[in-house]
C-alpha cells in the first residue's frame, strides 16, 4: 500500500515537472519571438530612416542643382561683382605732400643744431640721399660734406641763403655704411663759424648693384668726381666714384633708355611701370623731369611710347623726343612737346625722309640721336639701322648732308646728299650712336663744323660689301665741309668692340673724352663683365681710368647736382601729368562677360587720373568700361610685324580718365580675342 502511494506521488512529480517545463518553454518562445519582433521591428525602422535619408539626399541633390542652374542663370543676368579700387597719388602729388611734411617739421621749432631731425631716403626712391632740418638763433649759409673714404673722395655742397630755418640736403651717402656727415654754420664772408658733425646710417645696396664696378687702371684724377650709368641690363641708375662706389642710385622700376641729365641740374627718367605697345617690345610712354632727392616735378605722357633720347631742344626749353608711327613700324619718329603744356607741336615721321626703298623691316630706322642747334635751325640725326647720320632743316625737313658709305646709298634719291670722304685714313661709321655738333671749332677751320658720334662699327642689320670688319668701336670726330660737301677724321679714339648702346662725353674744359661702352662683344658669356668706361686724354689721346661694368647699360654721364634745388620749395602741382596721352572713347551699351579674369599677371590699378592695365606685350587688344554708359580702348600695334621675342615682355599701358562722366564702372579687358571680366571697377563719382 505504502508502496503504491509512493509510485502516484512519482507520477504526479513528473506531471508536475513536465508541465513546468512546458510552461518555460512557451515563455521562452514568447521571449525568443518578442525579440525577433523587436529586432525586426529596429530592422524595418533602420530600412524606414534609411529611405527616409536617401530620399532627403535626392531631394537636396535636386535642390542643390535647381540652385546651380539658378546661379548659372543669375551670372548670366548679375555678372560676378567687381571689387573697386583703391586710388593712389601720382608721383608729382606724392613728392608735393612729402615736401610740405618736412617744411611743417621745420616750421614746428623743435629741432635744433644741437637735436636735428633726420631721415634717410625721404621721398623713397633716393636710397642714399639723406634730409636734415634744424633752425637756428642767427642767421647762416650751410656746407654740408658727407666724408668719402678718403679726403679726395668728399662730396659737398654749399646752400648760400642766409637763413635761421635749414633744410639741408645729403647727397653722395655710400650703401651700408654709418656715414660721416659735417654741417658747416658760415657768416656772410663764407667763413666757417660752427662745425656739427652727425652720422648717418644706410641700408645694404640692392645685390644687383654689388661690384656694378671695378677700376682697371687709374692714373690721374678724373675730370667727373661721380659717374652716372643707366638703362639696359644695369637694374637701376647709379653713380659711382673714382675709386669704384656706388654714391647714388634710383631704386624703382624704370625703362631700359633710362636716366637722361637736363639743363637745369635736374634728370628726365624714363617710367618702366608705363609702357606704350609697339611693333618690337613696349616703351615708356611717361618720363618725370627729377632731382637727385627722388622728388618729382613733372609727368610727361608720350602717346606712342619713348626710345632712344630725350633731349631739350635748347637749354631750358621744348623737348625733342625719340617715338614710333606705330604703323606697321618702329623707333622711326620725332617730335618736338611743348615743355609747358607736353602737347605735340610737330612730328616729323623719317619714312618720309628715307622712302620705301629703306623701309625693309619693322625697326629699319631705328633712331637713336637727336639735337637742334637753333642757330640755323637744323637737327642732327642718328639713323642707326640705315648706318647713318643726317643733318636736316627742322622747319622744312629738307636734308642739308649725310654722313654714311656712300655704297649703301648709291642709286637713291639720296646719293646726291652723302658726304664725300677725305683722308688716307679715314673710316666710316656703322651702327652709331651718340651723333652730336661740337659747338666749339676744333680744327680752328672757320668751314668747318665738328661732328662727334660712338662709332660702334658693328654691321647686323644691313649688308655692307666696303664694311673694313675692324675690331674696336671708335669715339670718333668728324669734320665736316658743308659748302664742299666733304668730310674726314680729326680725332678717333679706339676701344675695346661696343656692338650697340654706348655713348661718349667730352670735356673741353679737362681736356678729357669719355669712351661709354655700353654692351662689349662678349657681354652674353658666363664669366664676362659687360660694360667699359674709358676715360682718354684729348690731346694725346692716351687712356687715363679704366672702368669695368658689370652689366650692359644703354648711356653714361657726368652728374652735376645742384644742392640748393634739391630743397627749394616745391610748387603746388596745377596738373600733375600732362602730354598726349591715351583716353577712352565712347561705344554702345555692352554686356560684363560672364568669364573672369583668372591670370595673377592681368590686372588693374588706378594711379591719380590714369587706369593702368598690366599684362604680357600684345596679350590685349581692347580695355572697355561697362557703367551706365560704355567706353573704350584699343592699344595701338596690334596687327602684323610683333617681333615674336618680345611677346612675354611686361605691358603696362596707362589711359586717362579725365572727361568720363561719373558713375561706378566694370574693367573688361579682351584677352587673346576672349572678353574677360577683371572683377575690379572704377568708382568715378
Amino acid at each position: 500500500m505504502e508502496y503504491n502511494k509512493r509510485r502516484w506521488y512519482s507520477f504526479f512529480l513528473i506531471v508536475i515537472l513536465i508541465f513546468i517545463g512546458i510552461g518555460t518553454k512557451l515563455q521562452l518562445m514568447k521571449i525568443v519571438k518578442a525579440e525577433k519582433n523587436v529586432e525586426t521591428e529596429k530592422s524595418l525602422e533602420m530600412d524606414r530612416k534609411d529611405n527616409k535619408e536617401k530620399e532627403e539626399k535626392k531631394k537636396r541633390k535636386k535642390k542643390k542643382s535647381r540652385e546651380k542652374k539658378e546661379i548659372v542663370q543669375e551670372i548670366k543676368v548679375n555678372p560676378i561683382i567687381s571689387i573697386p579700387m583703391e586710388r593712389s597719388e601720382d608721383a608729382v602729388t606724392t613728392s608735393y605732400y612729402k615736401d610740405q611734411e618736412l617744411q611743417e617739421l621745420l616750421n614746428s621749432g623743435k629741432y635744433t643744431e644741437k637735436k636735428p631731425y633726420i631721415e634717410v631716403n625721404p621721398f623713397k626712391t633716393s636710397p642714399l640721399t639723406a634730409i636734415i632740418l634744424f633752425e637756428t638763433k642767427e642767421k647762416y649759409a650751410i656746407r654740408v660734406t658727407v666724408c668719402g673714404k678718403r679726403k679726395s673722395l668728399d662730396i659737398s655742397g654749399v646752400l648760400s641763403g642766409m637763413k635761421t630755418k635749414h633744410k639741408v640736403p645729403v647727397l653722395g651717402l655710400y650703401a651700408g655704411k654709418e656715414n660721416q656727415v659735417q654741417i658747416e654754420l658760415l657768416n656772410k664772408k663764407g667763413n666757417t663759424v660752427k662745425k656739427i658733425s652727425l652720422k648717418i646710417t644706410t641700408e645694404k645696396l640692392p645685390k644687383e648693384l654689388k661690384k656694378a664696378v671695378i677700376i682697371k687702371k687709374h692714373r690721374k684724377k678724373s675730370a667727373y668726381r661721380l659717374i652716372v650709368a643707366s638703362g639696359f641690363d644695369t637694374p637701376y641708375p647709379f653713380a659711382f666714384d673714382e675709386r669704384g662706389d656706388i654714391r647714388w642710385y634710383m631704386s624703382g622700376d624704370y625703362d631700359s633708355y633710362g636716366y637722361f641729365p637736363l639743363s637745369n641740374h635736374r634728370f628726365i627718367l624714363m617710367d618702366g611701370e608705363t609702357c606704350a605697345q609697339t611693333y618690337v617690345k613696349p616703351m615708356s610712354q611717361s618720363v618725370n623731369e627729377m632731382d637727385y632727392m627722388g622728388r618729382v616735378y613733372q609727368t610727361y605722357m608720350v602717346k606712342n611710347g619713348v626710345h632712344h633720347e630725350i633731349i631739350e631742344k635748347t637749354p631750358g626749353g621744348n623737348f625733342l623726343v625719340l617715338t614710333n608711327s606705330n604703323k606697321n613700324h618702329s623707333e622711326d619718329c620725332i617730335e618736338e612737346i611743348d615743355r609747358k603744356t607736353g602737347e605735340v607741336i610737330k612730328t616729323l615721321d623719317m619714312r618720309k625722309i628715307f622712302g620705301k626703298k629703306f623701309m625693309d623691316m619693322v625697326d629699319w630706322a631705328h633712331l637713336n640721336t637727336v639735337s637742334y642747334n637753333e642757330k640755323n635751325h637744323c637737327i642732327i640725326v642718328s639713323v642707326r639701322n640705315c648706318d647713318a647720320v643726317v643733318k636736316l632743316n627742322w622747319d622744312n625737313n629738307r636734308i642739308i648732308w649725310i654722313l654714311a658709305d656712300k655704297s649703301l646709298y648709291k642709286g637713291t634719291k639720296l646719293s646726291k646728299y652723302v658726304l664725300k670722304a677725305k683722308g688716307d685714313y679715314f673710316q666710316y661709321p656703322y651702327q652709331q650712336h651718340s651723333s652730336y655738333e661740337i659747338r666749339k671749332n676744333l680744327d680752328n677751320n672757320k668751314n668747318t663744323i665738328e661732328i662727334m658720334m660712338f662709332d660702334n662699327h658693328f654691321v647686323s642689320k644691313r649688308p655692307v660689301a666696303t664694311f673694313d670688319q675692324k675690331k674696336g668701336s671708335y669715339v670718333t670726330i668728324y669734320s665736316v665741309n658743308e659748302k664742299k660737301k666733304t668730310v674726314e677724321i680729326w680725332k678717333k679714339f679706339k676701344g675695346v668692340k661696343s656692338k650697340v648702346y654706348s655713348n661718349y662725353c667730352f670735356d673741353m674744359e679737362m681736356g678729357r673724352v669719355f669712351y661709354m661702352g655700353g654692351c662689349l662683344k662678349k657681354a652674353w658669356k658666363p664669366g664676362h663683365r659687360k660694360g667699359v668706361i674709358y676715360e682718354f686724354d684729348y690731346a694725346s689721346e692716351k687712356t687715363l681710368n679704366t672702368y669695368s661694368l658689370k652689366n650692359t647699360f644703354y648711356r653714361a654721364y657726368q652728374l652735376s647736382m645742384d644742392w640748393e634745388l634739391c630743397v627749394e620749395k616745391l610748387p603746388k602741382p596745377k596738373k600733375s601729368v600732362i602730354g598726349n596721352g591715351y583716353t577712352f572713347q565712347e561705344e554702345g551699351r555692352q554686356n560684363i562677360p560672364t568669364a573672369v579674369v583668372t591670370s595673377d599677371k592681368i590686372y588693374c590699378s588706378l594711379i591719380g587720373s590714369f587706369l593702368y592695365v598690366h599684362a604680357q606685350n600684345h596679350q590685349i587688344s581692347k580695355i572697355e568700361l561697362i557703367g551706365e554708359n560704355c567706353y573704350y580702348f584699343r592699344p595701338d600695334a596690334q596687327n602684323g610685324g610683333l617681333d615674336e621675342k618680345y611677346r612675354n615682355v611686361k605691358f603696362s599701358t596707362a589711359v586717362s580718365l579725365e572727361g568720363l562722366p561719373k558713375g561706378i564702372y566694370t574693367v573688361v579687358v579682351t584677352v587673346n580675342n576672349v572678353r574677360q571680366n577683371t572683377k575690379q571697377s572704377i568708382d568715378n563719382r
